[in-house]
């Protein structure tokens, strides 16, 4: 029996504005076309499959509206659960770490693994709710978010009011607070923040006599190459690490740096000539000059951004390198950017994830390998990441922060950075070579 097909409610939007991705299985359109036509009628731009054959392979237009998306919707049905490309566009939004809502049409069981990866979303249950109370629960769960950076097109006309009397009421007086008040108040202040600094120093390894200053004073957190003094600032040895191995994954931690030397250069690109060469770019990049005139790559803007090197797909045994410098920061503990490695099929999807305070390996959203730095504004540092068969090793400034080994790791696969939204970064001297035993 064929299929019924049904018109499509609007057109996808196309263009650099903050947008909704949904993603639900083609045999659930008669549902989602409604839901998402009233939710396009409160103004949001929304994008959406306007119906891909359900054979053809997952298309690249599809991971690039996700990684530009400002929220992914999904419609939960037995029906999407069971699709594969769904799974797969799930997978890559909570990777990206999308604003993520789950609506529930009719009671479905969430299989292993999607269960555990969604539980803490938010979700909708439509099944459950009346005809007066779903629409009213989409508006509260949009507005907590995108009524800021996704503007509805669509404004409310203003309402004129006739002038009306104000009653006066008489205020009354402030109780007055003595100046010496003010001054015990932020002494008080000052020794708070100065008893969690030196928790916060003393806490995760880091030499005490750093004393208490910004966590972003250069004087005292300025990473530069050179073993010995990046040892002294991230606390480390270069032989140790932690490790939390997830259930499922057999991660453990191994080492024999002897094993490991380089062979061919797979790429490199230096960005000299005031191109980007060779790289598929998603979201807002651009080659810049920096502040010593060199040509460098920058990502810049409120999205989250990809930057992904063409034809590695093929590649096994490699180890990538780039010189980082952080322009921007919107606050502390931020991620600032992921190098993804070994990509294949989107699921499951290494990832070495760099915050402002720590550096860790992430397979397919857990945690396998997490350790304390911090990463300081305006200074350049160099990140070495390196995947041979199962192992896996990273490196800051030449001192090893990671190492581990994973059984589930895939043969092969390519490399891409992934930006953080509002984050402001600029990569240079990226460089990929084979690596051998």
């Amino acid at each position: 029996m064929p299929s019924v097909i049904f018109p499509l409610p609007f057109e996808a939007y196309e263009g650099t504005e903050p947008y909704i991705f949904v993603s639900y299985a083609h045999s659930d359109a008669k549902d989602v076309y409604e839901d998402i036509q009233f939710i396009h009628e409160l103004g949001y731009r929304i994008w959406y499959d306007e119906g891909i054959d359900p054979g053809n392979e997952w298309s690249a237009d599809i991971e690039k509206a996700i990684i530009g998306c400002s929220c992914f919707i999904v419609f939960i049905s037995p029906q999407s659960v069971a699709s594969q490309n769904v799974c797969d566009e799930i997978n890559l939004a909570l990777n990206l770490k999308k604003y993520f809502v789950a609506i529930h049409i009719t009671e479905t069981q969430l299989p292993l693994g999607l269960n555990l990866r969604m539980q803490s979303k938010q979700a909708i249950f439509k099944y459950k709710q009346t005809s007066e109370s779903f629409p009213r629960k989409i508006k509260k769960t949009l507005s907590i978010k995108l009524r800021e950076e996704n503007e509805p097109q669509q404004k409310e006309p203003e309402v004129k009011r006739d002038p009306v009397a104000v009653p006066v009421v008489e205020r009354k007086k402030r109780t007055q607070i003595a100046p010496w008040a003010y001054i015990g108040i932020i002494l008080g202040l000052a020794a708070i923040l100065a008893g969690f600094g030196n928790w916060l120093t003393t806490g995760f390894g880091m030499k005490p006599s750093s004393s208490v200053r910004q966590l972003y004073d250069q004087k005292v957190f300025t990473i530069t190459p050179g073993i010995s003094q990046t040892q002294s600032i991230l606390g480390i040895n270069p032989t140790e690490t932690s490790t939390i191995a997830p259930t499922g994954l057999k991660a453990q931690v191994t080492a024999d740096p002897s094993l490991w030397k380089e062979g061919n250069q797979l790429f490199a690109d230096t960005f000299d000539n005031g191109k980007a060469t060779n790289w598929e770019f998603v979201g807002l990049w651009d080659v810049v000059k920096d502040e010593k005139d060199n040509f460098v790559l920058q990502k810049d803007g409120p999205q989250a951004s990809t930057a992904k090197i063409i034809n590695s797909e093929t590649w096994q045994n490699y180890a990538f390198e780039a010189q980082v410098k952080g322009l921007f920061y919107p606050r502390i503990n931020f991620d600032v950017f992921d190098v993804f490695f070994r990509v294949q099929d989107y699921s499951p999807r290494y990832h070495w994830n760099v915050k402002t305070s720590s550096i860790s390996i992430f397979s397919d959203g857990n945690l396998l390998q997490s350790k304390f730095v911090l990463i300081p504004l305006n200074t350049w540092f160099k990140i070495r990441l390196e995947v041979i068969n199962d192992h896996i090793r990273g490196f800051l400034n030449d001192t090893q922060i990671s190492d581990l080994s994973d059984t589930h790791l895939p043969v092969m696969g390519g490399a891409y950075i992934a930006a953080s939204p509002d984050v402001k970064i600029v990569f240079d001297n990226v460089r990929v070579v084979e690596l051998i035993k």
